[in-house]
């Protein structure tokens, strides 16, 4: 026969089923709250290009389809602030989705042509080619004949002078 040394009491230690899995929920809550807490700083510029791109693109398919130019205006501001979107002969127009017909830039984003930045004007025409100026031809290109209409620490919008391809 054995004996106990704390007068037959037998003791075991240890946590319960209970306390660890307290512990493991209250340890999830704190690493959830934690990683949340972490922002990607780059999303808002990688959404800002991508909005932007795809309202290029919108005026430029109107553009093609309606055969009439359609344009983007930017803001006078200097570095621009917003854009609008413009018919030929119609002046401003709303872009799908959005709840205003002025669209603010995302902070982050350089808009800048290489020749002016305030009240740049991105023009489409009935084939969807890019023009600045009144003769419809593309200007302010660089030496690759790319004209880059935004520039930011992640990437770029060009578009293709001769085809209007905005990659």
């Amino acid at each position: 026969m054995v004996a106990c040394m704390n007068g037959g009491k037998k003791t075991e230690s240890g946590f319960t089923l209970i306390e660890i899995i307290t512990v493991f929920f209250l340890l999830s809550i704190m690493a959830i709250t934690v990683i949340g807490g972490f922002k990607d700083s780059k999303a808002d510029l990688r959404t800002g290009i991508q909005k932007l791109k795809a309202h290029m693109r919108y005026a430029q398919g109107r553009a093609m389809s309606t055969s009439t130019n359609w344009y983007i205006q930017f803001s006078n501001d200097d570095p621009p602030v917003s854009y609008s979107l413009y018919k030929a002969g119609d002046g401003i127009q709303t872009f799908p989705s959005e709840t205003s017909d002025v669209v603010s830039i995302v902070t982050g984003l350089t808009v800048d042509d290489g020749s002016v930045s305030s009240g740049m004007v991105v023009n489409f025409d009935y084939l969807g080619r890019p023009f600045t100026d009144t003769a419809g031809t593309t200007v302010h290109t660089d030496d690759s004949g790319v004209r880059t209409i935004v520039t930011t620490s992640i990437g770029s919008i060009e578009i293709k002078p001769e085809t209007g391809f905005i990659p």
